[in-house]
């Protein structure tokens, strides 16, 4: 009995603080559990979400960017652009361009809109990856 008591005041504590490793999605034939620290970025295209891992693999859900933006943990992930959400680990170069763009571990430009830029580079430099 204490050590269920332990399970689910350690479940809690894990709900609280947001500090989750996994991340469930809904699919056609049941559920997909990614990886926090494979997730490269995830791109929004209307009300479909597609995340893009290390591996290659793509998983598309039927769900908003704004959704992921709300629950992904704050620390790793940041939303660069209106359709896109970055994982700071997988961040390999930021260029100052016009746009301005990060690229990717897996080779992706992701687009950093004129209004993120600053979050996103205070954001960046704050990082001790």
């Amino acid at each position: 009995r204490v050590h269920l008591t332990k399970k689910i005041n350690g479940l809690l504590d894990v709900a609280r603080s947001r500090e989750f490793k996994k991340i469930a999605l809904s699919s056609r034939g049941g559920l997909v559990f990614l990886k926090l620290d494979e997730i490269v970025h995830l791109e929004a295209d209307g009300n479909y979400t597609t995340f893009h891992l290390i591996n290659g693999e793509r998983h598309v859900v039927v769900r908003s960017l704004k959704e992921f933006e709300e629950l992904m943990p704050g620390e790793a992930f940041f939303r660069t652009h209106q359709s896109h959400i970055v994982n700071f680990y997988f961040v390999k170069k930021y260029v100052r361009a016009a746009p301005s763009y990060v690229l990717m571990e897996n080779g992706a430009k992701v687009p950093v809109s004129r209004r993120r830029n600053d979050g996103f580079l205070d954001s960046l430099t704050g990082q001790s990856l």
